[in-house]
């Protein structure tokens, strides 16, 4: 099962994204999120966790989209990432390990079959020259989901420093991490524009 993380408001988008989620900012044509739907296999079960403009998304999507099943999951009064990874894990009791991303990440299919080999808990880290980053992609043990509400920082419950204490493995691949911002779109846009060919070669 893939979960993907789309609950959260995107304020680092704003104003754009006071009307519009941010998984759904268009990139040639399609929104984002559909690039990382469409790097998943034919068949792939998936659970979109929803709350702010949810109904953009599941509008959008449907209940398939392109040969993949999906289903939402309304993460109520978000708090966070591991605050919806504990919600969904209370909802859907999964028995074998998830595969999981943020929704404003693209994601590969050389990756996810990286991922899907691996043993949980493990996660998808870019090792760039500024250094390494975790891209908030991983494979997670349906045990470690009752954990992931385990620290809060103030702010909201993370599941990256849970999943750490966990003994999260990182897998290392050798792409950039961009951090868009409303602010910097012109400097980010020609940079997402080389992903969405990467994507369209994967599937030529």
């Amino acid at each position: 099962m893939y979960v993907c993380l789309a609950a959260g408001r995107g304020t680092r988008m704003e104003p754009l994204s006071a009307y519009l989620h941010k998984a759904m900012i268009p990139f040639g044509g399609l929104p984002l999120l559909a690039y990382s739907i469409l790097s998943l296999p034919q068949g792939s079960e998936i659970v979109i966790v929803v709350n702010y403009l949810k109904e953009q998304i599941a509008a959008y999507f449907g209940d398939s989209y392109q040969g993949r099943k999906i289903r939402y999951f309304t993460q109520v009064n978000p708090q966070g990432t591991g605050d919806a990874l504990f919600q969904f894990g209370e909802a859907f009791h999964p028995a074998q390990p998830i595969i999981v991303w943020q929704a404003d990440q693209l994601i590969f299919p050389d990756e996810i079959e990286i991922l899907s080999r691996s043993e949980p808990d493990a996660g998808i880290f870019s090792d760039t020259p500024r250094g390494l980053f975790d891209l908030g992609f991983w494979k997670i043990a349906p045990a470690t989901l009752a954990k992931l509400k385990g620290i809060f920082d103030g702010a909201e419950y993370r599941a990256l420093p849970v999943l750490e204490r966990e003994g999260l493995k990182q897998i290392k691949v050798q792409r950039e991490k961009l951090e868009i911002t409303f602010d910097t779109w012109d400097q980010i846009e020609s940079q997402c524009k080389q992903f969405k060919q990467k994507f369209h070669t994967e599937f030529r």
